[in-house]
């Protein structure tokens, strides 16, 4: 009785094809995993049923072998997956459910043909991630490193947070394939294809958080504030001395560079429209890794709703433009953005050197925080105007742990100026409250005091 064909194609991927995308194949299996999750992962840690697994992994692994070999296609001949649904029919016998089965069975396919995952969003780039679709995980230190380099950034980490490959519970995740949650419906979230310009996080990466604006925030920044209907709202956050400010991302600038920083984030509102092009005219971005250059309210007619921009570069190149989209608001008073019905969102860029999401400040926290903690970034920049910063060390915390990435936070405000996150048990998160002009510098092995006042 052919059972498993209908199965895979029932989640997405049809086994009778001429060509099987190898990344669908894959994640199907998931699908039907994560389907019966709570059954799946009884199943799965069940010790009288280890031996049934082990057959159903025997089973599977040989007909990959002989089919496929050790070289992983992108794509598998039709065939195969046919063949391989025959294998599973034969396995699907008491007391293994289907749930298990397909678990263990994605789980051969990674081992297999995981390291060609990512290769398939190059074709996907700007398309909207859905949920229940599949996303690649780049692992920390990132398979593109050759092995001395992963021992280096291994050895400056020391022992890490944990293992995403030791727990039980991920029925819906292989070590390279991950399904998008459900609430991801909920927002606009795209794949940027970034492997032309975007590099890996190595034991040599050194990370700069810009510090422009260490007083309260009503000492250093003016705005309006007026009421639209029944709404009090504000909009135009602008520094207060914009020839001083200039003075100081100048600073800010220069030092990083002294500091042969890779990855620099400055503040949100920590720039005028009018300040970003200067700094853009005169290649004040070039030669980082890569800039998150904090962030600016576009100019808009009086009273009208306008948009908080951060902009990214990447080895000197504008790469993509995040708009806030959170509806934050200081006291009864929210900031007055264009709210367009389904554009809310944010991108995560993917390459084989890594993957990165880009928020503003408050974008980041509540259902978002774990949106991108499901989609498994290497790196999380934020650039954030607050002198609330808990809940970005929360979230700093627990992407060290799974999926072991970093966190780069630059606030404005008088309190936390600096938060990173890193994989290590030691000081996961470090926090900094400088209260002069410049940058806060961290490696991957902890914290650099500052040099340049």
């Amino acid at each position: 009785m052919q059972v498993w064909r209908g199965l895979v194609r029932d989640a997405g991927c049809d086994p009778e094809a001429v060509s099987v995308d190898a990344m669908l194949l894959t994640a199907a299996f998931l699908t039907i995993a994560a389907r019966t999750k709570d059954e799946t992962r009884v199943d799965h840690r069940d010790a009288c049923k280890s031996r049934a697994i082990d057959r159903v992994i025997q089973a599977v692994d040989e007909l990959l072998e002989h089919r496929l070999g050790y070289v992983p296609p992108e794509a598998v001949a039709g065939s195969v997956a046919s063949e391989l649904c025959d294998v599973l029919d034969a396995c699907t016998t008491p007391p293994l459910r289907p749930g298990a089965i397909a678990f263990v069975t994605a789980r051969c396919l990674d081992a297999r043909l995981g390291r060609t995952f990512v290769d398939a969003f190059r074709v996907r780039s700007g398309s909207r991630i859905r949920g229940g679709a599949p996303i690649p995980v780049v692992a920390f230190p990132a398979e593109h490193l050759n092995q001395h380099e992963r021992d280096a950034v291994l050895a400056a980490l020391g022992a890490r947070t944990g293992d995403p490959r030791k727990r039980a519970d991920a029925v819906d995740r292989t070590d390279h394939l991950r399904l998008a949650p459900a609430a991801l419906d909920h927002l606009r979230v795209r794949s940027i294809w970034a492997d032309p310009w975007l590099d890996a996080v190595d034991a040599e990466t050194r990370f700069a958080a810009g510090v422009t604006n260490p007083a309260p925030l009503t000492t250093e920044f003016r705005w309006q504030t007026y009421v639209v209907g029944s709404r009090s709202v504000f909009y135009g956050v602008e520094p207060r001395d914009i020839d001083a400010q200039r003075t100081r991302l100048e600073a800010v600038l220069a030092e990083a560079r002294q500091e042969q920083a890779t990855i620099l984030v400055l503040p949100e509102l920590c720039l005028t429209r009018g300040l970003f092009d200067e700094l853009v005219q005169r290649g004040a971005f070039e030669g980082f890794s890569l800039v998150v250059a904090g962030s600016f309210h576009e100019p808009v007619a009086s009273n009208a709703p306008g948009a908080n921009v951060s902009v990214v570069f990447a080895n000197g190149m504008q790469v993509f433009t995040h708009r806030k989209f959170s509806d934050f608001y200081l006291g009864a008073c929210h900031e007055h953005l264009v709210r367009a019905d389904g554009d809310a969102g944010f991108d995560l860029l993917v390459s084989p050197r890594g993957t990165v999401v880009v928020l503003v400040c408050k974008d980041a926290f509540g259902e978002v925080g774990d949106l991108v903690q499901a989609l498994a970034p290497t790196l999380l920049l934020i650039p954030a105007m607050s002198e609330e910063t808990v809940d970005f060390e929360v979230l700093a915390r627990r992407l060290a742990h799974d999926p072991q990435g970093f966190t780069l936070v630059a606030c404005a405000g008088p309190k936390v100026s600096a938060i990173f996150g890193r994989p290590s048990l030691e000081s996961p998160v470090i926090t900094a409250n400088p209260t002069s002009i410049g940058c806060e510098i961290f490696t991957v092995a902890g914290c650099c005091e500052m040099k340049v006042n």
